[in-house]
């Protein structure tokens, strides 16, 4: 007898074989003869749709380092935290990726999540993936609640699946040995699900269930670096758009805002509710138990409330560690900004906001409000929670630097956060000399004050997000400069 070749497995584990184990032998039978499947076999069709999970509990040492191909781009290291990359989907996709490599032809197709196309993080995935097909085929079935998406036109978008995330059907075809980076192809599926089992024509449904590759309506794309694009992008403006300075090379000092991972704990309203708080739970007399079942604080493996609570109760300048935290846009709230209870403090940024300063958030390719065009975009003069927008991913632009205890003071007490280079393009585009405190006359001067002004009023500009909306859904946003001293003036005001 035969068996039917169906094996129990799990992908993302190294295909070794496994010794037995007395009371699981058919266990360990399984698991050798799919290893033998998985490295040995000549596989060339992989299929499937793997789970969408953003921080993946299979973290296994083999699959783990054949995700390292992904984080590099260009030969270089990607900048920003890669935590998904770590999604399960990711991962499959890498598999499949690799199994046909090592056969040499053959086709992966996997309905996943669809952040992968567009998204700044997967730029190296996607340069990987050119790198090994002949042919990729994008359907990109939308239904993105999360990036409240809507059909051309405005009309309804559903998912496919019952879930918020969009999803797109991806066929990656690898012919031969070949060298040359991979033919793309994208297409769009937008609208209503329809009614399964007898969709109405027109629908997500009816179009996936009546069309095949041949029948489906593809247009060949150019994904180029830096981001290697798997999308339709309108690309008639980069030249001009790609003139203007990014706002992480204009503005050197940057970080994420503070995590705390305990808000419930470390923020309120009141000032003094908090300090009561904080002092029930440096009071080392009460026991551990007390102080958890009171606030409700939960421990984590990298926070022990013990450990923690030791520390509060030696910390003899606990008393100034209350300071104002920008929490939500409008919204500003006391926080005890301690790294004993604060679980990233980003205080190589965060401290220069503690004392007189602006703050210029800016996220990376996002909306907050609701709105299809990217509008992360707010300041305050304090240090701000790393959730200040929803989804979180706001990046914080000090705008002048204070020297650390015990570093030499700078020739007025501080210096502006502004790229030398940055300061002399503005100035020459104005014909303005540049001051290094706070404001310019804007005759003959401008100063640190300005630029920032100018800058989020250009980034609050309906005008500048519509017409670099294409290019603001994948990366911080670029400052275009005038020489028009009047709108400049204007701006700032």
């Amino acid at each position: 007898d035969q068996r039917l070749r169906i094996y129990l497995t799990n992908t993302l584990e190294e295909a070794i074989k496994h010794s037995e184990v007395l009371f699981a032998q058919w266990i360990s039978e399984e698991a050798n003869a799919a290893a033998q499947i998985k490295k040995e076999k000549p596989i060339m069709v992989v299929l499937g749709n793997p789970p969408y999970s953003g921080v993946s509990a299979n973290r296994g040492e083999w699959i783990s380092q054949l995700i390292d191909v992904y984080r590099i781009v260009d030969g270089k290291p990607l900048e920003e935290r890669k935590v998904w990359l770590q999604n399960d989907y990711v991962k499959f996709i890498r598999f499949g990726q690799w199994r046909i490599e090592r056969t040499g032809q053959g086709i992966l197709g996997f309905i996943t999540d669809h952040s992968y196309l567009d998204s700044p993080t997967f730029r190296g995935m996607r340069q990987s993936l050119i790198n090994t097909f002949d042919e990729i085929y994008i359907l990109d079935l939308h239904g993105d609640t999360k990036r409240r998406e809507s059909a051309p036109g405005g009309g309804m978008d559903e998912n496919v699946f019952d879930i918020q995330q969009g999803v797109a059907i991806g066929l990656f075809i690898k012919k031969s040995d070949g060298s040359t980076p991979a033919k793309v192809y994208h297409a769009d599926l937008w609208g209503l699900c329809g009614e399964w089992p007898d969709p109405q024509h027109g629908t997500k449904y009816h179009t996936l269930s009546e069309s095949d590759i041949t029948m489906t309506d593809w247009t060949e794309i150019q994904p180029t670096g830096p981001f290697y694009i798997f999308a339709l992008r309108d690309e008639s403006l980069m030249a001009e758009y790609e003139h203007g300075w990014k706002i992480t090379d204009a503005f050197p000092v940057s970080s994420t805002g503070v995590q705390t991972s305990r808000d419930d704990l470390v923020l309120d309203f009141s000032v003094d509710r908090l300090r009561a708080r904080i002092s029930d739970v440096r009071d080392i007399s009460l026991p551990d138990s007390t102080v958890i079942d009171k606030y409700n604080i939960r421990e984590m493996s990298f926070w022990n409330v013990s450990e923690a609570r030791k520390s509060l109760a030696g910390d003899k300048e606990w008393e100034s560690r209350f300071i104002s935290c920008l929490y939500r846009p409008f919204d500003v709230r006391p926080l005890f900004y301690s790294v004993a209870v604060v679980h990233r403090t980003r205080d190589e940024v965060m401290r220069h906001l503690t004392k007189q300063n602006q703050v210029l958030c800016v996220g990376r390719a996002g909306q907050a409000t609701g709105s299809a065009e990217w509008d992360v975009a707010f300041c305050g003069s304090q240090p701000v929670d790393l959730n200040i927008f929803y989804r979180g991913g706001s990046q914080c632009f000090p705008l002048f630097l204070y020297p650390a205890e015990g570093e030499m003071q700078f020739e007025e007490g501080r210096r502006p956060n502004l790229n030398p280079e940055f300061i002399k393009a503005v100035s020459d585009k104005l014909g303005l000399k540049f001051v290094s405190d706070v404001k310019g006359d804007l005759t003959a001067s401008f100063g640190p004050e300005n630029v920032f002004n100018y800058a989020y009023a250009v980034f609050h500009s309906p005008i500048y997000r519509s017409r670099y909306a294409e290019f603001l859904k994948v990366d911080f946003p670029r400052l275009p400069l005038t020489s028009d001293k009047e709108l400049f003036k204007t701006l700032t005001e």
